[in-house]
C-alpha cells in the first residue's frame, strides 16, 4: 500500500511538471467560444480560459444506464427524472 502512494505521488508530480497547463480538449480561447460545452465543464472552462458564462453555450451531457432485463421495464420512471 506504501508503495502504491509513492507511484501515485510520483506520477501525479510528473504530470504537474510535464503538462502546459489546462486544456479543455485541445482548444484554444477562440475556438471555445459559442461551441457547446458540457454544464459539468462549465466552471473550469470560464475560469482557465477567461471567458464569460454567457459567452458559451451550455449543453446537458448525456448518460447509459446499464440494468438488467427484468428491471428494464421499470426505469421509464427513473429516465423521465434523469431527463427533467
Amino acid at each position: 500500500m506504501y508503495h502504491s502512494q509513492k507511484l501515485t505521488l510520483f506520477i501525479v508530480s510528473c504530470s504537474l511538471l510535464i503538462g502546459e497547463g489546462v486544456s479543455f480538449r485541445g482548444k484554444t480561447r477562440d475556438q471555445l467560444m459559442g461551441q457547446a460545452i458540457p454544464l459539468a465543464f462549465t466552471n473550469m472552462v470560464t475560469t482557465n480560459y477567461n471567458i464569460l458564462p454567457s459567452q458559451i453555450n451550455h449543453q446537458r451531457g448525456s448518460y447509459m444506464i446499464i440494468a438488467p432485463d427484468g428491471v428494464s421495464t421499470y426505469l421509464t420512471d427513473f429516465v423521465a427524472f434523469k431527463n427533467s
